[in-house]
């Protein structure tokens, strides 16, 4: 009888993650919208552009968080920002 308790928020999970990776999907691409005249190198999951400063500020998707922004100086990397995804469509999110 578990099994059956269980399956309804097995397939709730699943789709939870879908809406959840195809949000980060359309985050990512209007952020590549937006700095695209400053990219110089680009992957699937990936930003690498020059600041102002002349500086390199990379835009990496990851886990948690889902986005970060980071900045190198000279040889130390500077974590700038951190973005949190939230796709679903309850009040919450």
């Amino acid at each position: 009888e578990l099994p059956l308790l269980t399956i309804g928020s097995q397939f709730q999970g699943a789709n939870n993650n879908l809406i959840g990776q195809q949000a980060t999907r359309e985050v990512f691409l209007a952020i590549a919208e937006i700095v695209e005249l400053h990219v110089v190198r680009r992957t699937k999951e990936q930003l690498t552009l020059k600041n102002a400063s002349g500086r390199e500020v990379t835009i990496v998707l990851a886990n948690d968080p889902d986005v970060r922004v980071i900045e190198q100086v000279g040889t130390v990397l500077h974590k700038k920002l951190a973005i949190e995804i939230k796709g679903g469509t309850d009040k919450s999110n």
